[in-house]
């Protein structure tokens, strides 16, 4: 049966969006095939190394303005470690700046932004992932 692992960026402003989102994904059907894991350090070898190996991972950044900077240097960093791997995690934004410039995000090296509340569509979103659906 296929897994997902799921590395969630936590930051001192994210805290709770990343509870609130791994609190979601307990209602999944699919719940016992979603590995969660939680990373503080930012640094981008560490979470590639978390999801290393993974036949299908997720690396979830949710932030505000005042973090774009780091994130904005997270999303290159990973953008061009993972560039050649096979396969790649996808990279995912979400969070008030990304809802609001879901673009911009995007340009700075998301594959997918998740805007606004996600405590519904996050979990939707992997189990579309875990059914191998493309996710736009």
């Amino acid at each position: 049966m296929r897994r997902l692992i799921v590395a969630f960026v936590e930051t001192r402003t994210n805290r709770n969006s990343v509870v609130a989102l791994s609190g979601a994904l307990e209602t999944s059907p699919h719940q016992e095939r979603i590995d969660v894991l939680f990373d503080r350090s930012g640094d981008p070898e560490r979470l590639l190394s978390l999801v290393a190996g993974a036949p299908r991972a997720v690396i979830a950044l949710s932030f505000l303005t005042a973090d774009l900077p780091q994130v904005a240097h997270t999303l290159a960093d990973l953008r061009q470690r993972t560039a050649s791997a096979n396969p790649r995690p996808l990279l995912l934004a979400g969070g008030p700046h990304a809802s609001a410039l879901p673009n911009e995000v995007l340009s700075l090296g998301a594959d997918v932004v998740v805007r606004g509340e996600a405590e519904i569509s996050f979990p939707r979103l992997l189990e579309a992932l875990l059914r191998d659906e493309p996710v736009d």
